[in-house]
């Protein structure tokens, strides 16, 4: 019996003395593991936004970003010293802000935006090129966006105005002129035409409308609506606004910094100073409009001419083509499951009611209508 004692207690010390081992061990592993994460995570933020941008190249419009991703959360309180904030990220990323000094106008709401994108993991190569198109003389800071996307709210009376008379024979005419162009992105798409024509009248009716705003300027100002400062100096309604109210604009304005980025992209790869193209409050632009992401993501050259032009009829078509294909839309599935591909265009269910009703009224006028393109 003596024997056996001593021999379960040695075991027991012996056990004890390897647990605290593994948990050494595994402690350390973590602290490996923590800083490895820290590495990677950077190292995506910087890469222009690829990976945060997978849950958000669907839904064109800033109406869809409240029903995109519910967890994406941002943090209401601001840093109490963005000094200390800024010197901070500029470690991480091995960059004195001070670089970008003499790049950029005198203007603190820029300061605010730099440090920011500082936080969110920009480099040097990003943040000088945004510095150029902050100093473009056309640049501006647009408070009326920061509202507009705060407290926008849907309802149908924004699209029963296409179904009437008049809407339809104005896409009569447009199919008149543009059929060939549509049917044939349609025909290599093997998507209905008739949904292409929907959604070019809805989003824009077919070019008449636009937006007025510069994509860049929308971006770059809304990024900065979870930056209180911001908010107190631009938004005299601030305290009467409804919490999840604050929250959408806190949302929105990490989501618009992410849009930034690929707008950015999208110009250093060949694109058109972005401070000169023209779109929706929303930062949407073109023909079919869309956001920066979504042009990236599911832009096409439906011309053949090696430029994705959103505000060309035949890119726009095979864009929207793509766009709905990519996002679930099969031509003898389901009205239902047909309805949910186009609310991943636009996430409104009066917007997909509107394009689908549409369609269905386009559709019986195919027939007789010449083409004269």
């Amino acid at each position: 019996m003596r024997i056996w004692f001593i021999t379960g207690f040695g075991l027991t010390i012996v056990g004890c003395w390897l647990l605290i081992l593994g948990i050494q061990d595994r402690l350390e592993q973590l602290g490996r593991d923590q800083q490895d994460s820290t590495v990677v995570t950077i190292t995506n933020k910087i890469d222009l936004t690829d990976d945060w941008n997978a849950d958000f190249k669907s839904g064109t419009s800033a109406e869809g970003v409240d029903k995109m991703d519910e967890n994406f959360e941002i943090a209401a309180s601001e840093k109490s010293s963005r000094s200390e904030s800024r010197d901070k990220f500029a470690v991480i990323n091995n960059l004195a802000f001070a670089d970008l000094d003499s790049l950029l106008p005198d203007n603190a709401y820029h300061e605010i935006l730099v440090s920011k994108l500082i936080e969110d993991g920009w480099d040097v190569t990003q943040l000088r090129l945004l510095a150029q198109y902050l100093s473009d003389p056309r640049t501006e800071f647009l408070p009326e966006v920061l509202k507009i996307n705060a407290t926008h709210v849907e309802n149908w009376e924004q699209y029963s105005h296409h179904l009437t008379s008049d809407g339809f024979e104005m896409c009569r005419k447009y199919w008149s002129k543009h059929n060939r162009t549509i049917s044939s992105a349609a025909e290599e798409y093997n998507f209905p035409p008739a949904i292409i024509m929907a959604i070019l009248k809805v989003e824009t009716n077919f070019g008449k409308y636009k937006g007025r705003h510069s994509v860049f300027n929308v971006f770059w100002s809304l990024s900065l609506g979870d930056n209180q400062q911001v908010k107190d100096e631009n938004m005299p309604e601030l305290g009467n606004m409804k919490k999840p109210e604050l929250k959408k604009l806190h949302r929105r304005a990490r989501w618009a910094r992410l849009q930034l980025a690929d707008l950015l992209y999208t110009a250093k790869s060949g694109g058109e100073n972005p401070v000169g193209i023209m779109g929706s409050w929303a930062g949407a632009f073109g023909l079919c409009q869309f956001i920066p992401a979504s042009y990236r993501a599911y832009g096409r050259d439906g011309n053949g001419d090696s430029v994705i032009d959103l505000d060309n009829v035949a890119d726009a078509s095979a864009s929207i083509a793509n766009y709905l294909i990519e996002n679930g839309w099969h031509n003898n599935g389901y009205r239902a499951k047909q309805k949910r591909s186009i609310m991943r265009y636009n996430h409104s269910e009066y917007y997909a009611d509107c394009v689908l009703q549409l369609a269905d009224g386009i559709e019986k006028q195919w027939q007789g209508l010449a083409a004269i393109d």
